[in-house]
């Protein structure tokens, strides 16, 4: 059986990309992927290994089971939203990442040593269990965090260092 699937060209085109199976697809190559349909990850990982600024997603992410990983700065492009529920994970791996558009967590996990800069709002989806961001988070004048009252104790839990580049509201 596979355990590693390394596809190093372009994803072009409306469509998007599932991933099942506990086996690990990493996105790479030289040139930047711009499908713009989603990719839902259901189990497994899947790593973006693009050179730095080349963007191995442009389009909504979604992961609810497995881990979206990034191998380098400016993976996620021009990435319209991320979803993330719990258990799927989105692991920034120490990389400086951008994301433009809205940050949604059910229960779900992100980390990152290096700056996550979100330039957009965050909200949370209610869940028994919290929603936690840990490493660093570079947060834009404009962002609003909406945390939705859920079953855990604490429906949101931030053990990373914010770094202001302005203000945010919390509602």
């Amino acid at each position: 059986p596979f355990n590693l699937i390394h596809y190093a060209g372009v994803i072009t085109g409306p469509g998007g990309l599932r991933k099942i199976g506990a086996n690990e697809l990493r996105l790479g190559g030289t040139n930047a992927n711009t499908f713009t349909g989603r990719l839902l990850v259901e189990a497994g990982t899947v790593s973006l290994t693009k050179p730095a600024d080349v963007p191995g997603l442009v389009g909504p992410v979604e992961v609810v089971g497995g881990t979206l990983r990034t191998g380098g700065v400016g993976q996620l492009g021009a990435v319209t939203s991320m979803t993330v529920r719990g258990p799927g994970l989105a692991d920034l791996n120490f990389s400086r990442q951008t994301l433009n558009g809205a940050l949604f967590l059910q229960g779900a996990s992100g980390s990152n040593g290096a700056p996550f800069a979100l330039r957009a709002n965050l909200s949370t989806i209610a869940s028994s269990n919290p929603s936690v961001i840990a490493g660093s988070l570079e947060l834009a004048a404009t962002s609003q965090w909406t945390v939705t009252d859920g079953g855990a104790d604490a429906d949101l839990i931030v053990l990373a260092r914010i770094l202001e580049t302005g203000s945010a509201s919390l509602r």
